[in-house]
C-alpha cells in the first residue's frame, strides 16, 4: 500500500445543467460545465445552480454536499490537517474522517442535500441559513430555504435522515434532532424568528421544489403556520428546546415518510456514484475550476507556402509589399530556342 500525503480539498464530483462558481477573493466567475468535473473549488467560493442545474463537491474527508436547482450555496471555509491516506482510496467510502477538520458552509437559498462522516474530536462542521445554523456531527439530512421575493420573508426546513444535528434558529432557540426528525422554519424580512416548529420528516420537495425551479411562489408563512399571526407572535416549539421528544403520532404517514427518506437517499447514492472514481490522489492533483482548458487548435499553413509576411520578423514589412512572384516569360517553354527564362520578381516598396 503506498501512503501519500493529502491536504484539505474540494472538487466538483458531478455538475448539470447551468451551474456558476464565483471567486469572492479573485472575483472571477466562471460556468461549470462537464470539464469542471474533478477540478478544485477554492474557500470563498459562491456556487449558483440554475433552474435545471445542480453540482455535488467533494471533500478530502469524505463529506458530500449535493446543490440542487435554484440554490446559491457559499463555501465560506474548508480547512484539515495533512494525513497520510492510500492514494489509491476513494474518500466518498469514508465512514470517518481521517483527520481533524473544519468546515464552515452557507446556503442563502436553495436545496442542500448532505452526507458526513463521523467527525473527529476537535472537528467542527457549521452549515448556517438565513433560518438557522446546523452544527453536524456525522450525518445525512437535507436543508431547504426559500426566500419570499414579494415579502422578503423565508422559510424551509430541515430533513434529517441519519445521525445527529444541534439546530439554532435565528432567534437562538435551540434544538437537537435524531434519526427521522424535521424542523419547519420560518424568518421574517428583518431577520427575526417567526417560526421553529419540529416534527417527523415533512415533504420539503412538494412544498418548494416548484419555487426554486421558478415555476411558482412559495407559500406564505401564513398557509405554512397559521398560529403564527393569531396572537401577533412567532410559533416556537414548546418546552425543552434542548431535548425534545418528537415521536410519530399513530396516524403518522408511513408511505410519505418513505418516500421522503426514499429521495434524500436517491440523491445521496447519485452523488456517491459521481464520486466513487476519484481517489485522494485525483483530489491532491485536481486543478481549479478557474483554470482554463487546454483549447485544440486546427493547423495552419506556413508563411513559407501561404506567402503571408511574418509580421513578428522586426524589418521585414519594409522588404516587401508582397511576397514574390515567380512567372514564366512566352516562349520560354518552346524547345531548341531560348534557354527557360525564369524571372523572380521582388517588388520593393517605393522610398
Amino acid at each position: 500500500m503506498k501512503l501519500s500525503a493529502v491536504e484539505a480539498s474540494v472538487i466538483v464530483a458531478s455538475v448539470e445543467g447551468t451551474v456558476t462558481s464565483m471567486s469572492i477573493e479573485d472575483d472571477f466567475t466562471v460556468t461549470l460545465n462537464s470539464s469542471s468535473v474533478g477540478k478544485k473549488v477554492s474557500e470563498k467560493s459562491i456556487l449558483v445552480t440554475g433552474e435545471d442545474g445542480s453540482a455535488s463537491l467533494l471533500f478530502s474527508n469524505g463529506a458530500l454536499i449535493t446543490i440542487k436547482p435554484g440554490s446559491r450555496f457559499y463555501l465560506r471555509k474548508f480547512a484539515q490537517k495533512n494525513f497520510s491516506a492510500d492514494h489509491n482510496a476513494n474518500p466518498s467510502e469514508l465512514e470517518q474522517e481521517p483527520s481533524q477538520s473544519e468546515l464552515l458552509a452557507h446556503l442563502d437559498f436553495g436545496n442542500l442535500v448532505v452526507k458526513a462522516p463521523k467527525l473527529n474530536k476537535g472537528s467542527t462542521m457549521v452549515l448556517s441559513s438565513p433560518l438557522g445554523t446546523a452544527g453536524i456531527r456525522g450525518t445525512m439530512f437535507q436543508l431547504v430555504a426559500v426566500r419570499n421575493p414579494v415579502t422578503g420573508d423565508i422559510t424551509g426546513g430541515v430533513n434529517l435522515i441519519s445521525g445527529d444535528i444541534s439546530f439554532t434558529d435565528v432567534g437562538g432557540n435551540e434544538v437537537s434532532l435524531v434519526s427521522g426528525q424535521s424542523l419547519q422554519l420560518a424568518s421574517g424580512k428583518l431577520g427575526e424568528s417567526m417560526a421553529t416548529i419540529p416534527g417527523g420528516l415533512v415533504n420539503l420537495n412538494a412544498t418548494y421544489e416548484e419555487s426554486l425551479s421558478g415555476g411558482a411562489m412559495p407559500p406564505s408563512i401564513d398557509m405554512l403556520f397559521p398560529r403564527v399571526n393569531e396572537n401577533g407572535s412567532s410559533a416556537i416549539s414548546t418546552g425543552s428546546t434542548n431535548s425534545l421528544d418528537i415521536t410519530q403520532s399513530a396516524d403518522t404517514d408511513w408511505e410519505m415518510v418513505h418516500e421522503i427518506a426514499s429521495d434524500i437517499f436517491f440523491t445521496i447514492e447519485a452523488s456517491e456514484t459521481s464520486s466513487a472514481s476519484f481517489t485522494f490522489n485525483d483530489i491532491s492533483d485536481a486543478v481549479s475550476v478557474s483554470s482554463p482548458a487546454t483549447q485544440t487548435q486546427a493547423p495552419s499553413i506556413p508563411s513559407s507556402i501561404s506567402g503571408e509576411v511574418l509580421a513578428t520578423v522586426e524589418g521585414l514589412e519594409d522588404l516587401y509589399i508582397k511576397a514574390p512572384v515567380i512567372s514564366l516569360t512566352a516562349g520560354a517553354n518552346v524547345v531548341f530556342q531560348d534557354q527557360l527564362i525564369i524571372e523572380y520578381l521582388v517588388q520593393r516598396k517605393k522610398p
